[in-house]
């Protein structure tokens, strides 16, 4: 709905309301601020006096093996391909005819954030052994080749152990076994074991450990090579846990003190407003708000507008109340016209009359209050409905106009057009028949 009220009273009406909401709710509304309050002290408490504690785990050490292998064969004889005694190293082929012995180093070692001492013992051994095809072992032959142990070894050292063999043999030994056994049923395979064994302390702590690295041999008759070695090097890690406090962002820091002190704030304003009866209403502003939510409520039904000087008559009814003008309205498909403080309903029969005094009496309008109007038919920007009527004895009385005050913001104006406004002129009925008696 629109509101034909100007700026300043509008503000006036939604102070009234905003005073009488507070006053309806205040107890409630002092419960919700002091409720808020007290979860902002709560919040307060927990963020600034025990902000609780948190456990963190913090690395403290750190430390990992190493191990690798790597293998190179020397050129035996020359070719139009290799010179002899020429050293192939880490080659995916060798060739059996070429350079048939092959050596082997495995090397092992270990680094560590902080200190370390560790004895060190690694064996090598050459493992034959058969497999199906779901890689069950059918049968299998260790041999060690090598063996070394080093003390005392420090974070960073490295120590290798060598060993060589001759490629052409692997065939002739597996051969050898499959013979014994009196099967060739598998897959036969040759694999060179590295087994280690670390014991000692590093970053002061005692170590106890083994670790196997496998190199397999891949034998094709003429050539040979090694699949990928088979090597996992772990890493361990020393890890403290450490209680501290916890600490919180600006944001709650501040927003926990907002939140406490912005209702305890708000409620003792609000308690001095209603120790001074700020929040209550008088009469006459009950009577003003009470009027503002009617008008509000019916504004489809009214129009403003300027009435004629002689709009109320004889034939007039004084309503009690803007609400009771309206259902008047209503019920005979008319409209309301309201010219400041009064409200004006005409029919054929009768013209019904409100006036908002605000203080919420209605008021009968005397010939003074008509008077105060300057009305001028025809005003610049107004729209003027005229009615003609009769005396009794047919002649034409004076013509009736109600002046309409042009509302573009009022969504109801296109109903204007459809508004009928009666007016009986009781002041020329009685001229006329005064005239009429002075003749005869």
């Amino acid at each position: 709905m629109t509101s034909r009220s100007s700026g300043k009273v509008l503000n006036d009406v939604d102070r009234l309301r905003f005073r009488h909401t507070i006053r309806q709710w205040f107890v409630p509304i002092i419960g919700l601020l002091l409720v808020t309050a007290a979860v902002g002290a709560g919040t307060v408490y927990a963020t600034h006096v025990e902000p609780g504690e948190t456990t963190e785990e913090h690395v403290v050490s750190t430390w990992s093996e190493t191990a690798d292998f790597s293998h190179s064969a020397t050129v035996q004889r020359d070719t139009s391909a290799f010179r002899e005694g020429t050293e192939l190293r880490n080659r995916p082929v060798y060739y059996s005819q070429v350079s048939p012995d092959i050596n082997v180093e495995y090397s092992t070692g270990y680094v560590a954030s902080d200190s370390g001492s560790l004895d060190i013992e690694t064996t090598l051994e050459l493992l034959w052994q058969s497999t199906d095809a779901d890689e069950n072992v059918l049968w299998e032959v260790a041999e060690p080749i090598a063996a070394s142990e080093w003390s005392d070894v420090k974070p960073g050292e490295t120590k290798q152990i060598t060993t060589g063999f001759n490629a052409t043999e692997i065939n002739a030994r597996i051969e050898a076994i499959e013979g014994e056994i009196g099967s060739s049923r598998g897959s036969a395979e040759a694999i060179l074991v590295a087994r280690t064994m670390r014991s000692g302390t590093v970053n002061d702590e005692s170590i106890q450990q083994r670790q196997t690295h496998t190199l397999q041999l891949d034998h094709q008759g003429t050539t040979y090579g090694f699949v990928d070695p088979s090597i996992e090097t772990n890493s361990y890690e020393r890890t403290e846990t450490e209680t501290i406090p916890v600490v919180h962002g600006p944001v709650r820091s501040v927003g926990s003190i907002v939140l406490t002190m912005t209702p305890l704030l708000g409620a003792a304003i609000l308690a001095g407003g209603r120790f001074k009866r700020i929040f209550e209403l008088s009469p006459t502003e009950e009577a003003q708000l009470n009027h503002a939510l009617a008008r509000e409520e019916y504004d489809e039904w009214i129009t403003p507008g300027i009435l004629p000087e002689r709009t109320l008559g004889q034939s007039s009814v004084d309503v009690a109340s803007l609400k009771g003008i309206v259902n008047v309205a209503i019920d005979s498909n008319r409209r309301v016209i309201e010219d400041g403080n009064r409200y004006v309903l005409t029919t054929p029969e009768l013209t019904y009359s409100y006036v908002n005094d605000s203080s919420g009496q209605s008021q009968l309008p005397t010939s003074a209050d008509h008077r105060d109007h300057n009305w001028e038919g025809g005003a610049v920007g107004c729209e003027t409905l005229e009615e003609t009527g009769s005396d009794k004895n047919g002649n034409k009385t004076d013509d009736q106009s109600v002046t309409l005050i042009p509302d573009t913001g009022d969504e109801t104006a296109g109903v204007e057009s459809d508004t009928r406004v009666g007016f009986e002129d009781t002041d020329s009925h009685t001229e006329s028949e005064t005239g009429s008696d002075e003749e005869r």
